[in-house]
């Protein structure tokens, strides 16, 4: 479906002579093809990555006086513009093995992603994922960070192969797993903590304690002494703060300036000698109900051989690709022959109706 950000983007190309307007036509309805197939593009990025719209007509399109209506209306079309070319490593192995996506909802999506690309359209895996509702976003985002800055990233080889055995033992859905990746990642960017991924698992009451116990001792065995005691428990002693987190960084209405008021005001009553818990000060200043730090139930215990049955972790060397193996192992795939479904794409008005 054509929306009015697009239309606009087209008369901006013909009035400027950026591009004639049977092309601007064309495009239009290349972009309802590509909408149809479920992905999530303007009229900027289909013709870029099309070279329909060259290094000179982009500078072009960027230099016309930016009035503050044009600005809004076309934020999304400018920033593709103005993004550079990037590479995306072949992570759809890591989301597989780890059990982050299903094989057949994979499978499905390369198969629009192959529709797409013999229309010109560059869409990387990982976001088509996403455009798919396939991927969380916030789960992309950690997995994509595995890749580029392995030392730095919040799912560590532990949490990794944690992901592996509960999909390969069906201690936790794929769903469930995707969820805590990306709570586990607005943990770190909200709260500022890094909470180990099976601790997430159990604080949105995912997964039982005896679960989480057998997946430890299981897992152990796999990793050096020294990666094992670096780790934390799989659950921490503190189960209270630990749903906390959960709720804090799943809650939208909970501020980040809220929150800090909160943690300032549990600093300063321990400092008059009152301890009083961050979970505590949230419930007294009313910005979380009672009801929100409640526990879920706690799902069925599987055993430990249940969860270690058929289950060998890859030593934490073998489970990410550096960026240069990556570039030297993903040949770009060829475009695959694939009929696009059609979709009733809005044909542009003439050139001189001009949204202004």
């Amino acid at each position: 479906m054509t929306t009015p950000a697009d239309l606009a983007f087209s008369h901006l190309l013909v009035k400027n002579g950026i591009a004639p307007y049977e092309t601007a036509q064309r495009e239009l309805e290349i972009l309802g093809l590509v909408v149809a197939l479920g992905f999530k593009v303007n009229l900027a990025r289909t013709m870029k990555d099309r070279g329909k719209l060259d290094a000179a007509g982009i500078q072009k399109i960027l230099g016309i006086p930016k009035t503050p209506e044009r600005q809004d209306l076309l934020a999304d079309h400018l920033k593709w513009l103005e993004a550079e070319p990037s590479i995306e490593p072949p992570m759809t192995d890591l989301l597989i093995e780890h059990g982050l996506v299903a094989r057949a909802d994979l499978d499905a999506a390369m198969v629009k992603l192959d529709r797409a690309k013999t229309l010109g359209i560059k869409k990387r895996p990982l976001e088509a994922l996403v455009d798919l509702g396939i991927l969380l976003p916030d789960a992309a985002l950690a997995v994509f960070d595995v890749w580029r800055r392995p030392e730095e990233a919040l799912l560590e080889p532990w949490d990794l192969a944690f992901c592996r055995l509960a999909s390969e033992s069906g201690v936790a859905s794929t769903g469930d797993l995707q969820l805590a990746v990306a709570t586990q990642r607005r943990i770190a960017i909200k709260l500022k903590l890094r909470r180990p991924l099976p601790e997430v698992l159990y604080a949105m009451g995912k997964i039982a304690r005896g679960t989480l116990e057998a997946a430890q001792a299981s897992l152990r065995p796999n990793f050096s002494e020294a990666d094992a005691s670096r780790q934390r428990s799989v659950i921490t002693s503190d189960d209270e703060e630990a749903r906390v987190a959960v709720v804090l960084a799943s809650t939208p209405s909970v501020s980040q300036t809220q929150l800090q008021e909160c943690l300032g005001l549990r600093d300063g009553l321990e400092e008059l000698g009152l301890e009083r818990r961050t979970g505590e000060v949230l419930l007294m200043r009313g910005y979380l109900q009672p009801e929100q730090l409640a526990r879920p139930g706690e799902p069925e215990v599987v055993g430990p051989s249940e969860v270690s049955a058929g289950f060998a972790a890859p030593p934490p060397g073998d489970i990410v690709q550096t960026p240069a193996d990556a570039a030297a192992s993903n040949p770009s795939p060829a475009d695959a022959a694939g009929e696009a479904q059609d979709s009733a794409s809005r044909a542009l008005p003439p050139p001189a109706t001009d949204p202004g």
